[in-house]
């Protein structure tokens, strides 16, 4: 499966990007606001054969997002799939890449959840000194509907997606997502 944009794609996860993910997630900087991975790369590829079953079930979706040259660029992963809500997570972009590529990353992650899959809304989390997150999120209209001392815990319902989605394309620029 692939979601295509304008400027980026999502491509479900292979074995092949073990090495990609495990480099994702165990630097220094990215790794700040994310639970630990162990730097194993057998750990990787065992996690991601699971990972390959609840794919096959539909109870998960683990994307690798890519520029338009098809050089990865980052990961996404949809879970906590049910009848109504998914959770999105695993959000990472290795820096350097056009916000077009982040924004564009996003608006297909949620078309996926509302249009594909027909959800009614999605639920997430996000480290509070994950600021920059933080601030993304609120700004195009996710809700905190609690926080802790450590996480803000969004709702974003699919009515306010097609709003969303005009906003963001106007500001990228973008004809279509």
């Amino acid at each position: 499966m692939r979601l295509k944009g304008q400027f980026c794609t999502l491509r479900l996860v292979e074995i092949e990007d073990a090495s990609f993910i495990l480099k994702l997630r165990t630097d220094q900087k990215k790794s700040k606001f994310l639970s630990k991975t162990n730097v194993d790369l057998e750990e990787q590829i065992s996690w991601i054969k699971l990972y390959k079953k609840r794919e096959d079930l539909k109870k998960e979706y683990y994307f690798i997002i890519e520029d338009k040259f098809n050089n990865k660029v980052g990961t996404y992963r949809l879970y906590d799939i049910n009848h109504e809500q998914a959770t999105p997570g695993s959000w990472i972009i290795i820096d350097g890449v056009e916000l077009s590529v982040t924004i564009e990353s996003v608006l297909l992650m949620y078309d996926f959840v509302f249009n594909r899959l027909n959800l009614k809304r999605i639920n997430f989390d996000v480290m509070k000194g994950n600021k920059r997150v933080v601030r993304f999120h609120e700004s195009y209209g996710s809700v905190c509907i609690y926080e802790d001392e450590d996480n803000k815990n969004y709702e974003f319902d699919s009515k306010q997606f097609p709003e969303m989605k005009t906003k963001m394309r106007k500001y990228i620029g973008a004809s279509h997502a």
